[in-house]
C-alpha cells in the first residue's frame, strides 16, 4: 500500500547571475568601482561580487566542507578568476571565435528563446489564480483516506472475498476471517493515509472512489488488495496549499497566454488560408525539392512601425521550417502521412515566436537592464566554451592507463553505496514504543503493530516530521542519530529511535544493499570525466599564464594585490 571537470570550477562560476550580492561577503563600495585592468578592460566591483556569489552557491551544493570554506574567503582567488577568464575572452575576441556562425547563432537564439519567454510572463503578469479551482486542487494534493486493507497472497481467495462483500457481508467479518485462517494480513481498524503514501495503482482507485466504497482487487507487491474508504479529511498543509496555487496559476496564464497569441496573430499576422490549405504534403504528388522552390505566399507578417517591413512567408519557406520537425527527414513524414497533420500547428508555432518577439521590442522589453545583462553573460559563456573546445580541449588525452590507476588508487571511491530499506511507526512516547519492540521480538508482525499498537501516533503530524514507508536510502543520507541507532542491526532487526521532536521512532531495517566496487568498466565513464575535468583546469592555469605576458594586468585594489600579475 505504502509508496515504497569537471567542468565547474572556472566556467559555472564565471557566467553565474545572482539576484543580489552576498552582504557581508561583498566589498561594501560603490559597484562600478573598478578593481582591476586586463589590457584596456576592467573588472568592476559588481562583476567580483556577482562572481563571488556564484561561488557561494556552487560552494553551498559542495560535500567538502573544508574547500566551501577557504571559498567563502579567499577574495584575491575570486579576482584570480575574473582576470583569467577576461584574459581567455580578449584572446577568444583576438582570434575570431565571436564571428563564427555557430558562436552566433547560439548567441542568437538565446536572445530570442529569453525575449520570448519575458515577453510570454509580461503578458500574463496580472492573471491571478481562481481561488474556487485552488481549493478543488488542493483538496485533491492534501485529501487523506481512512483505509481499512487486506493484503491477500491468492488472487481467486481476494476475489471471492470482494464478491462476498459485494453480495452485502461486512468487510470486518470478512476481513476478520481472511485473518484468522492466514489467508490475508490486514488493517481493519484502518488509518488515514495521504497521497504520498499509496503507490500509483492505490491512490488511481482512491481517486474514483468515494465513502464506504470497496475497491477493485489490486496487485500490488505483497499480493493482491481490498479496501473500503471509511473516511476522508483535509488537513492544513501550507505548502501543499502554495503548490495548488502555483499549479492553478500555471494553467490560468496558459490560457491567458493562448487567448493572448491569438490576439497577437490577428494583430500581426495574415494567414492565406486558401493557399494555406491548398498545401499538400502528400509524396505520392508533390517533391520536397519542388515544394523548396515554390515562392507563392502562404502568410504575412506586419511588424509594429519602426521594426522593418512585411515578412511574407512562402511554400519554399514553411517546408524549410517544417523539414526541422522530423529527425527522420521531411521525405519519410511525407510517405508516412505525418507532414500534412503537422503543418497548421507547425505554422502557429512558428507566426507565435515571431509575434512574441515582435510584441517584445514593441514593449521594450529588449532593452531591459536585467535582459541586457543576462544575454551579456550567456554572450562570453557561448564564446567561452568555443574557445575551450577549439584551442585548449584538444590538447589533452586522457589515457585508459591513467584511468586504470586512478580506480586502482580510490577503489573505495568507485563503489556503490550501502542503502537500507526502512519503515517506521511513530509513538508519542518511549514507553509505548519499547512495548511494540517487545511484542515485535516475541513475534508480533510489524504490519500488524504499525495498524494496532497502542500509543501510536494516528493523527496530524507536526511539520517536517521525519518517517520513513519503505522506501530505500543511502545510509549515509540518514541523520546521524538513526545511524546510531541501527548500528549492528539486520536484516529484520526492529530498533528503537528517539526523534529530535516528540515523536520516539520503532524503526524496521527490511532490507539491507550493502557497498560494491563498481567494476571497472562502470567506473570508467566518471573516472574519465574526473581526469579530464582536472587537466582541463591546468592547461586553463597555463594558458592563462602565458596570456599574462602578452597583456598587461593591474590590480587597483590594495586589499587583492596578493595575487600575482605575471
Amino acid at each position: 500500500m505504502y509508496r515504497k571537470l569537471v567542468f565547474t570550477g572556472l566556467v559555472l562560476l564565471v557566467f553565474s547571475s545572482p539576484m543580489m550580492a552576498f552582504g557581508k561577503k561583498t566589498i561594501n563600495e560603490k559597484e562600478t568601482r573598478v578593481l582591476a585592468l586586463v589590457g584596456e578592460a576592467s573588472i568592476t566591483l559588481e562583476e567580483f561580487n556577482q562572481e563571488l556569489a556564484g561561488m557561494h552557491r556552487s560552494q553551498a551544493e559542495s560535500r567538502n566542507p573544508a574547500e566551501a570554506q577557504r571559498g567563502k574567503t579567499n577574495f584575491p582567488e575570486v579576482l584570480k578568476r575574473l582576470i583569467d577568464t577576461k584574459l581567455i575572452l580578449m584572446e577568444a575576441e583576438n582570434i575570431g571565435i565571436p564571428q563564427l556562425p555557430e558562436v552566433q547563432e547560439a548567441i542568437d537564439s538565446h536572445a530570442k528563446n529569453q525575449l520570448m519567454s519575458r515577453t510570454a510572463n509580461y503578458l500574463v503578469k496580472d492573471v491571478s489564480p481562481d481561488p474556487q479551482e485552488v481549493e478543488k486542487t488542493y483538496q485533491h494534493l492534501a485529501r487523506e483516506a481512512k483505509i481499512r486493507s487486506l493484503i491477500f497472497k491468492n488472487e481467486k481467495k481476494a476475489r471471492d472475498a470482494a464478491k462476498k462483500i459485494a453480495l452485502g457481508a461486512a468487510f470486518e467479518d470478512i476481513a476478520a476471517e481472511a485473518i484468522e485462517d492466514k489467508s490475508a494480513e490486514g488493517d481493519i481498524e484502518g488509518h488515514f493515509l495521504s497521497r504520498a503514501e499509496l503507490l500509483p495503482s492505490i491512490e488511481e482507485a482512491v481517486n474514483r472512489m468515494g465513502i464506504g466504497d470497496l475497491s477493485p482487487v489490486i496487485t500490488v507487491p505483497q499480493g493482491y488488495a481490498l479496501f473500503v474508504i471509511e473516511e476522508l479529511r483535509y488537513p492544513e498543509n501550507p505548502e501543499l496549499r502554495s503548490e495548488a496555487e502555483d499549479k492553478v496559476l500555471a494553467r490560468a496564464r496558459l490560457n491567458s497566454l493562448d487567448q493572448v497569441r491569438e490576439q497577437l496573430r490577428d494583430r500581426y499576422a495574415v494567414i492565406h488560408e486558401k493557399e494555406f490549405a491548398a498545401l499538400d504534403f502528400d509524396a505520392g504528388t508533390v517533391s520536397v525539392q519542388d515544394l523548396l522552390k515554390n515562392e507563392r505566399v502562404v502568410a504575412e507578417i506586419t511588424p509594429p512601425a519602426g521594426q522593418g517591413g512585411v515578412e511574407k512567408i512562402t511554400v519554399g519557406d514553411f517546408t524549410r521550417i517544417l523539414q526541422k520537425e522530423f529527425y527522420h527527414g521531411l521525405d519519410k513524414a511525407m510517405e508516412e502521412d505525418r507532414a500534412n497533420i503537422s503543418k497548421k500547428r507547425v505554422l502557429y508555432e512558428h507566426l507565435d515566436k515571431k509575434i512574441l518577439l515582435l510584441e517584445g521590442r514593441r514593449l521594450g522589453l529588449d532593452r531591459d537592464a536585467e535582459y541586457l545583462s543576462r544575454l551579456d553573460q550567456n554572450r562570453k559563456g557561448v564564446i567561452f566554451g568555443k574557445f575551450l573546445s577549439m584551442v585548449i580541449v584538444p590538447g589533452i588525452n586522457v589515457q585508459e592507463g591513467d584511468i586504470r590507476k586512478e580506480y586502482e588508487k580510490n577503489i573505495e571511491t568507485y563503489s556503490t553505496p550501502r542503502m537500507l530499506q526502512l519503515q517506521s511507526v511513530l509513538f508519542d512516547g518511549p514507553d509505548a514504543a519499547r512495548e511494540a519492540l517487545e511484542k515485535f521480538n516475541r513475534g508480533t508482525d510489524y504490519r500488524w503493530l504499525r495498524a494496532n499498537a497502542e500509543g501510536r501516533v494516528t493523527g496530524e503530524l507536526e511539520e517536517n516530521v521525519l518517517q520513513f514507508s519503505g522506501s530505500i536510502v543511502t545510509e549515509k543520507s540518514l541523520p546521524e542519530a538513526v545511524r546510531a541507532a541501527l548500528a549492528g542491526a539486520q536484516r529484520g532487526d526492529a530498533r528503537i529511535f528517539k526523534g529530535a521532536g516528540k515523536y520516539t521512532y520503532l524503526l524496521l531495517l527490511e532490507r539491507i544493499i550493502p557497498s560494491e566496487p563498481m567494476s571497472f568498466e562502470e567506473a570508467k565513464g566518471n573516472i574519465r570525466k574526473k581526469i579530464f575535468g582536472e587537466e582541463l583546469q591546468k592547461a586553463l592555469e597555463e594558458y592563462t599564464k602565458e596570456l599574462r605576458k602578452h597583456y598587461k594586468v593591474k590590480i587597483l585594489d590594495p586589499t587583492l594585490k596578493t595575487i600575482s600579475t605575471k
